[in-house]
């Protein structure tokens, strides 16, 4: 587990109601990945809001090497997980209008 990250919310700004084009996105992506996240992790408050920064934190005295060993297992993961969400096949053709698929169903 990442210890802190700077993630994107796609419900912002806090509170909206309505949904997003991002959060459409994800939701659609994210419920065909192991663990339903669109992450390298599955935990929950993160599943639906990539990380954009991963932060490895140490007490005085802890090992650097350790950090950055941590942040390379987490970055690997990160672009593995990346790797994948671009040869998920779309749902739909992304160039038709959501009307028009309604129309087909």
């Amino acid at each position: 587990m990442v210890d802190f990250c700077l993630s994107i919310d796609p419900k912002w700004p806090k509170g909206r109601m309505a949904t997003t084009p991002a959060l459409q996105a994800i939701d659609g992506i994210s419920s065909r990945l192991p663990g339903s996240s669109i992450n390298h992790t599955d935990f929950r408050a993160l599943s639906q809001k990539p990380i954009a920064v991963s932060i490895e934190t140490k007490c005085l005295g802890g090992s650097v090497k350790t950090a950055e060993v941590q942040l390379g297992v987490w970055q690997a993961a990160q672009w593995k997980m990346l790797d994948t969400l671009t040869k998920l096949k779309p749902e739909r053709d992304p160039s038709e209008p959501p009307a028009a698929i309604a129309a087909q169903a």
